[in-house]
């Protein structure tokens, strides 16, 4: 088992944990604190199973657009990423699974076939929420990983009981969409944009709605879509999170910090920081800053 563990920009971590069950097909757990990291893959053909345990993550569609996979949410087809992967929540916990159409091959296409695995089941994209037969089998994948126990031939018995399960129907379809075109996709993005330069603002969904030409309704559906919250919750993240920022690095006091992102009243920004990072204002702070001189050696 191979264990990789990548730092993007000031706190985003990667790690992975990889097993290799046999040439051309790999298995691994991917535990993310970041919102997007550079791919930088050559992008290979073949078949890719997702599985979102905690957080969101967005998938490729080649040539249509995106899907995004929730909590408990699994997507079976030839998706992933192309330029970067993207994590909405800013955190991310699944297992995946991919084999490859080239490496391997004959000896997979034959595997696939006796336990009953059409390779057909790939060239779509499948989103669902596993039963609970394949949930059992996943979860033990994802424990045998990261806790890096079970022999090789363990990961061969769960990847092919995780094939076989799939290829036998045992993901339940999900009536929600989970997919935005490239287009719809761009307008969350540029929207999400306009938010962050304008935290302390109060810009309102129905003036973005306005300003991209798309109806109020629509734009709520592809936020939601997108950023795995709607769009009141996702502009109370961006602010605390700035306000966390300032918390970390500046003197202002918490009522100069509450109107700098935005909120006019310092007791309501106290009782939404807290919701979001489980502590007041004061806390964060003190923390932050025991942190800082503990890496410091103070």
């Amino acid at each position: 088992m191979e264990e990789k563990v990548e730092k993007y920009g000031r706190n985003g971590e990667v790690r992975q944990l990889i097993c290799t069950p046999w040439e051309g097909v790999r298995l691994w757990m991917n535990e993310v604190r970041a919102e997007s990291f550079p791919a930088n893959y050559i992008r290979y053909k073949g078949m890719w199973i997702n599985y979102c345990i905690e957080g969101s993550c967005e998938l490729t569609v080649e040539n249509e657009g995106y899907l995004y996979l929730g909590a408990g949410q699994i997507c079976v087809g030839p998706n992933g990423a192309i330029n970067a992967f993207r994590y909405p929540t800013g955190k991310y916990l699944g297992i995946e699974l991919f084999i490859s159409e080239t490496e391997g091959n004959d000896f997979i296409r034959q595997l696939l076939e006796e336990i009953g695995f059409a390779w057909t089941d790939s060239e779509k994209n499948r989103v669902g929420i596993p039963t609970k037969k394949l949930l059992g089998a996943l979860r033990a994948a994802s424990e045998g990983l990261m806790r890096k126990s079970g022999t090789p031939e363990d990961f061969r018995m769960l990847t092919l009981e995780i094939l076989y399960l799939i290829g036998k129907g045992e993901i339940s379809p999900i009536s929600k969409s989970t997919f935005l075109s490239n287009h719809q996709r761009k307008l969350v993005l540029q929207a999400a944009e306009v938010l962050q330069d304008d935290l302390a603002g109060n810009i309102t969904l129905k003036d973005l709605a306005a300003r991209y030409g798309v109806s109020v309704s629509s734009l709520k559906k592809y936020f939601e879509i997108a950023m795995g919250s709607n769009f009141t919750v996702y502009r109370q993240k961006l602010r605390c999170k700035k306000a966390a920022e300032l918390l970390s690095t500046t003197k202002m006091s918490v009522g100069e910090i509450a109107v700098a992102v935005g909120y006019s009243h310092q007791g309501k920004f106290g009782d939404i920081f807290r919701r979001i990072y489980g502590c007041s204002p004061s806390a964060y702070r003190r923390m932050a800053h025991s942190e800082i001189q503990a890496k410091n050696g103070n």
